[in-house]
């Protein structure tokens, strides 16, 4: 399919006029299509120009919207910041392994449960995001004299 310019369009026209005179069915066909091209420009000038407005107004009713973090999020992220800051100072301390073999569910499980004890929510936290990333519950409690390291 060609495509021609507006420009293209006239030249032709002029050259349709010249050849076969202004009132000739070609020159009249040419002049119609040109016609019909430059309401189809318009119309898509408009759809455009429509589409761009009501494309802005949604921009701009979204950015309009509250974007205050709901302080559930809020209180999420600063615990998380708090769990990774502990973490931190703990691989700097040489703690680590939780995700390894050589750690059990039951271990971590002792460890969540004495921690509660101790009053701290962060290592309570980080005992849980460990249980939770290896794809573990809490271990119930041990039932026998053993302990969990055993």
């Amino acid at each position: 399919m060609t495509t021609w310019t507006e420009a293209q369009i006239d030249r032709h026209l002029h050259l349709w006029e010249h050849r076969h005179g202004p009132d000739s069915p070609e020159a009249g066909i040419v002049r119609q299509l040109r016609d019909r091209l430059a309401e189809a420009d318009t119309k898509v000038e408009r759809l455009t120009t429509a589409y761009i407005n009501a494309t802005t107004q949604e921009i701009k009713a979204m950015s309009d919207q509250d974007h205050t973090p709901h302080p559930d999020d809020k209180a999420v992220d600063q615990f998380a910041a708090a769990m990774k800051t502990k973490l931190a100072k703990k691989r700097a301390d040489g703690r680590g392994g939780w995700e390894g073999p050589t750690c059990s569910q039951a271990f971590l499980s002792e460890l969540l449960r004495e921690h509660v004890g101790k009053g701290d929510p962060v290592d309570v936290g980080n005992l849980a995001m460990m249980l939770h990333q290896r794809g573990e519950a809490i271990a119930a409690l041990p039932t026998t004299k053993e302990t969990p390291h055993d």
